[in-house]
């Protein structure tokens, strides 16, 4: 399992290259895509690595770009000789790094260029001294044992200052060696990154020169290695090779951000194309489009969606068509969704055109459901792979608000946290995509009264802002308030005597049956505790007064 700290490192390039639509941390922490991140990491170098994160965080809303994406990955299924020749390229880049890659090429222009005067000299005076000893001079002797010592601890003095960037120069030159080999394969899919790469191998030449002096073995090195060691402790050749490829790095940091992005992308999708393999079952998602205009020559609805009687085109816009896009038809469609951490996950199905409330008994599902449905867009979104046998609807911007704590530290209570996670959803720009939505136990922070009146307000308001929100609730009066915007599903149980079972299957309709007192009694609480407990609620769904316990 990976650290914290290591996650820290990962994500560093994505931090610094975020975009407009990518999946914010409250969704990412809600949804245990740091687990899901581990499960799809099979990348075979730490640039891989950190693009993948990045990857699986940046919702692609290109559908040619997860076109050709998904080319790629297909490539890697079917022909394994070329898969294992970039894979083995890529591993020779390295999977073990204790700095982010491209946390240094950002920072590389803080190093300041020095011509490494001093590191000369000593190593003339240690060439002097050997010349002595040759000629059996004593004193050459006394000079040679003090100017190594004076070398050793010089260079560790300079290397402990720079070895970050030592090891970041380590990575770049065997990056760009890994060119030669990605390059010279025939493959039409991986045909444009190829083309670039030969433009960057043209750029970065020279780094190739004398390079093997920074570029340590991504594996234990051997005897070739440790004689290099002594001499790089005894003539500096590292940090002067290091000093004077340093304004070659500087001038070439685009090139060199470029073939970062590129070899990790190729190493991402490797990833992806194994992650496929080791699920039951995966779709090419279908993502349609499906705004609404009016039209001002009919003043009718128009949807552009494939089933409707009319298509708006730029071209209607030639002929004169005044059409106004004014949303969006919100849909989601899949068959048979299961979730790819649970073993033996029960899949279920689902089509709506409008928001859904989900109801039902605690320990039902209800919370699985809506983060497996959010998985499978998100997944779908970034790297073109459903977790359904089929998955329709347009580019959506991914939110939740499910997993929330208190904020101690920040000195916020749930409630606070729960409504500020509500907020940002509610304020997002939906003029250009709509919003996909998912809310487990809305306001579970406050009381009865005061919830279910700002639940259905705020779910609402939601509903009514160009999105598609899932939200689950034990707040059945919801499913009547909300009724003219949101459908009804839920999930049902089957009590025993001693027992309740689940099927975990979805069904529509709101949830008639409640099991937290029946829980009480399959755990052993006291009868009297259970029969009173449920005595209490009949009088109060009868009655509509709480009675007063003597």
């Amino acid at each position: 399992m990976i650290s914290d700290e290591e996650f820290n490192r990962i994500r560093f390039y994505f931090d610094k290259t975020k975009g407009e639509y990518d999946i914010d941390d409250i969704t990412w922490n809600d949804l245990d895509m740091n687990t899901i991140y581990s499960k799809i990491n099979r990348t075979n170098s730490y640039i891989g690595r950190e693009f993948l994160y990045a990857m699986l965080r940046r919702q692609d809303f290109n559908k040619e770009h997860l076109i050709k994406k998904n080319s790629v990955i297909d490539m890697f299924s079917k022909k394994e000789n070329i898969r294992r020749k970039i894979q083995v390229a890529l591993c020779n880049i390295g999977n073990k790094s204790d700095i982010s890659v491209y946390e240094y090429l950002t920072r590389i222009n803080d190093e300041e260029s020095r011509t490494c005067l001093t590191s000369k000299v000593q190593d003339l005076l240690l060439l002097i001294a050997i010349i002595l000893i040759v000629i059996n001079n004593k004193f050459g002797l006394v000079l040679g044992l003090v100017m190594i010592a004076v070398n050793v601890a010089t260079y560790y003095s300079h290397k402990a200052r720079i070895a970050p960037y030592l090891s970041f120069f380590s990575y770049v030159i065997r990056m760009n060696r890994s060119l030669d080999d990605i390059c010279t394969l025939d493959c039409e899919e991986i045909k444009d990154y190829q083309d670039r790469l030969e433009i960057i191998k043209k750029k970065l030449y020279k780094l190739r020169k004398r390079s093997f002096l920074l570029a340590n073995s991504s594996i234990s090195g051997g005897f070739f290695d440790m004689v290099m060691d002594y001499v790089k402790m005894l003539c500096h050749v590292d940090i002067m090779k290091f000093y004077s490829m340093l304004n070659v790095i500087k001038d070439n940091k685009e090139y060199i951000k470029e073939m970062y992005e590129i070899l990790g992308e190729i190493d991402s999708l490797s990833a992806v194309a194994s992650f496929r393999e080791t699920l039951p079952y995966y779709c090419i998602p279908d993502f349609i489009d499906t705004k609404k205009y009016i039209s001002d020559d009919s003043n009718l609805l128009v949807n552009s969606n494939e089933n409707s009687g009319k298509q708006h085109t730029p071209e209607d816009s030639e002929k004169g068509d005044e059409n106004v896009l004014v949303g969006n038809i919100t849909k989601y469609i899949c068959e048979e969704v299961y979730h790819p951490l649970i073993e033996n996950a029960v899949s279920n199905s689902i089509e709506t055109e409008g928001s859904v409330l989900l109801t039902g008994s605690n320990a039902s599902g209800k919370s699985t459901f809506i983060r497996t449905l959010a998985l499978n867009a998100l997944l779908s979104q970034t790297i073109f792979t459903g977790i359904s046998k089929s998955y329709v609807a347009p580019f959506y911007q991914i939110y939740s608000s499910m997993a929330l704590r208190d904020n101690l530290l920040g000195g916020e209570s749930y409630y606070m946290v729960e409504i500020k996670s509500l907020k940002r959803v509610l304020n997002t720009d939906t003029s250009k995509y709509p919003v996909l939505c998912f809310i487990d136990e809305v306001l579970r922070g406050t009381n009865t009264l005061e919830r279910i009146a700002a639940s259905a307000h705020i779910l609402g308001s939601i509903a009514k802002n160009n999105a598609l929100c899932f939200a689950a609730t034990h707040d059945i009066e919801l499913t009547k308030i909300l009724k003219h915007y949101y459908n009804s599903y839920h999930f049902r149980e089957e009590v025993l005597e001693n027992d309740i079972k689940f099927d975990y299957k979805l069904y529509k309709g709101s949830a008639k049956s409640r099991n937290a007192i029946k829980l009480l009694s399959v755990i052993g609480y006291d009868k009297s505790i259970v029969n009173n407990a449920t005595n209490m609620a009949g009088d109060f769904l009868e009655n509509g007064v709480w009675e007063v316990i003597d």
